[in-house]
């Protein structure tokens, strides 16, 4: 049975994931989080945890049958209306069944003993260079945020948010990165790791990482220098290349987008300023660019960006709005 303690960890753990998601989190809150987390090492696997589950109950949420949970009324054939309550309880039983699993699965996993852990963060605008206890180096893109778990014979990364490139000390001890529903294991190479609102991207400067999906039955994919590969939708994309100084450049301050969805541009910039950038032009936000700028320049991105695609740049007290002119 789990204890009390272990069902507080999680209620706390999913609390604070959904707070710290928010765009009106304040500095106050920021600060009771990270006192929180730094209080207990479980605190901090319970996050970790929250974080990845809730990544799968998002992907869970964006299945085809959403839509007709969403548009009951959208066919009138009397038949098929008497079919969707069905239809609609299923749902809601399959997500109120996979819910209980995984809080379950997140308490027993509180259990487990964890020696080292260590949480590695950036502030807005922010690059940072940090050495593991394997030696191994990570540096983190501005506002990122990193789990760092060494144990007996494992060595794990959770990618929080943002960015984080790695250059890994070679050892028999595998190398594991998870993002979301994403995991790269490696023993040595050097690679970049992005997580966005879409999913998550494996980008690869030197040797080569093996990526799957942790919640999906595909084989896992293989990648060498100078490739990448994406996750959408809890779907691994095709592998593509790319040259491999563009990956991790934005350790010298370059901001390299090579076919990058123009939403997740957009969303990248907002780890640069203060303010949350809403691109409000969803049909945009799929269509993809190819740009290089300096990580100082975001108002020229932004510039850029409404001569690009005819969008006004609308800036208030507490946000920066990109709006279609038509």
């Amino acid at each position: 049975m789990i204890n009390d303690r272990g069902d507080s960890l999680i209620t706390e753990a999913f609390e604070w994931h959904a707070i710290m998601q928010s765009d009106a989190i304040t500095e106050e809150q920021k600060a009771a989080f990270q006192l929180w987390l730094n209080t207990d090492r479980a605190h901090r696997r319970a996050f970790e945890e929250a974080s990845r589950l809730w990544t799968e109950l998002g992907a869970l949420k964006r299945a085809p049958i959403d839509h007709l949970r969403a548009h009951p009324q959208s066919n009138h054939n009397a038949a098929q209306s008497s079919w969707l309550p069905f239809r609609r309880y299923t749902w809601q039983l399959a997500v109120s069944s996979l819910i209980v699993i995984v809080v379950l699965g997140l308490a027993l996993r509180l259990a487990i003993p964890n020696d080292v852990s260590q949480l590695l963060e950036t502030a807005t605008g922010e690059v940072r260079m940090e050495e593991l206890t394997d030696g191994s180096k990570v540096t983190l893109g501005a506002k990122s945020s990193i789990l760092v778990e060494m144990a007996g014979d494992e060595r794990r990364v959770t990618l929080l948010s943002g960015t984080a490139y790695f250059d890994v000390t070679k050892e028999i001890r595998p190398f594991t990165v998870s993002s979301g529903l994403l995991r790269v294991e490696v023993t040595g190479t050097e690679f970049a790791v992005t997580r966005s609102s879409r999913g998550a991207q494996v980008a690869v400067a030197e040797g080569s990482v093996e990526v799957n999906v942790m919640s999906g039955s595909a084989a896992a994919k293989a990648l060498g220098q100078g490739q990448r590969i994406n996750l959408r939708l809890g779907q691994l994309g095709a592998v593509e290349q790319i040259a491999p100084d563009h990956v991790g450049a934005w350790r010298r301050n370059r901001l390299v987008y090579d076919e990058a969805l123009v939403g997740e541009l957009v969303a990248d910039l907002e780890r640069y300023t203060d303010k949350p950038i809403r691109l409000l032009d969803s049909t945009l936000a799929a269509e993809t660019i190819t740009v290089t700028f300096e990580s100082t320049e975001i108002d020229l991105i932004l510039s850029t960006l409404s001569q690009l695609y005819s969008l006004e740049v609308a800036e208030t007290e507490s946000r920066i709005e990109l709006r279609s002119k038509w």
